[in-house]
């Protein structure tokens, strides 16, 4: 399917130099963001995929296979429960999907209420009147082989609802700032009002952040895996120079209520 084509009618300077107004870029999905399908996936001035832009930054100038339209499937989940980026996916639930890319992955509007791509096979199809789902984007190509063949992917999931397992003593890292200690150091947890987040999530208690992984996961508590788990999904395979000396805000996730060892879960 041949991208749209959209003309930058937006601000440069706030788009940072990706877009230049008057300019024409190849546009490949209408996406939800915040629950709103009103954002693009847009080629930039360097030739990358730039997600989330507004679309009313843009006109639209042609779009013959109707990629901009809002048509939509519904897909549900049949796979294990998937935490991604803030979001993801709960087993058993049913979820908006907007078109798939090049290698087949579904871009899904997950819990997060914005648009992630996933793997296929963690969903069957309930409805799709506009056959969306037939076609593949023969131009677009998300991150697919590193979400399927990459275990940083699917190891992000137990890094999350974990509070039952990370109570029996073993040995923890976090992929944020790469600490590796024991569970018994873990004294605050994030409770949420939602699937990704109601058993008890860690707080990492060197950094302050939610991405604590345990050896009851099965993925390797080591150094380079936490650096491999860094790359995915905070850095988007950029470490930054003084990769030792990051300190970070503690984690919002709706509403939040966070609780030492000594407080019960509700």
């Amino acid at each position: 399917m041949k991208p749209a084509k959209v003309r930058f009618i937006g601000d440069d300077e706030y788009h940072e130099g990706h877009f230049t107004k008057g300019q024409v870029y190849d546009a490949y999905f209408l996406e939800y963001w915040n629950g709103l399908r009103n954002s693009l996936h847009v080629m930039d001035n360097a030739g990358n995929i730039q997600d989330f832009k507004p679309l009313e930054d843009f006109e639209v100038l042609e779009d013959p296979d109707n990629l901009l339209s809002h048509a939509e499937a519904v897909v549900r989940c049949v796979g294990p429960t998937q935490r991604s980026r803030g979001g993801g996916v709960i087993h058993g639930e049913e979820y908006i999907a907007i078109g798939r890319d090049v290698d087949g992955l579904y871009l899904v509007k997950d819990c997060s209420d914005n648009c992630f791509f996933y793997p296929p096979d963690l969903f069957e199809v309930v409805s799709d009147p506009e056959h969306i789902l037939d076609h593949l984007s023969l131009y677009y190509s998300a991150e697919s082989g590193d979400i399927l063949n990459n275990p940083t992917y699917f190891a992000h999931y137990y890094s999350a609802n974990h509070k039952p397992e990370l109570e029996q003593e073993q040995i923890c890292g976090c992929f944020y700032c790469r600490k590796i200690f024991s569970s018994s150091e873990i004294t605050e947890w994030v409770i949420a009002d939602n699937p990704l987040d109601r058993r008890g999530t860690a707080i990492c208690p060197y950094c302050g952040v939610d991405a604590v992984l345990g050896e009851s996961s099965g993925f390797p508590i080591t150094r380079e895996f936490l650096s491999a788990m860094r790359e995915k999904w905070f850095f988007g395979g950029h470490i930054p120079d003084d990769e030792d000396e990051i300190e970070a805000p503690k984690p919002e996730i709706g509403e939040v209520h966070y609780v030492t060892d000594d407080d019960p879960i509700e």
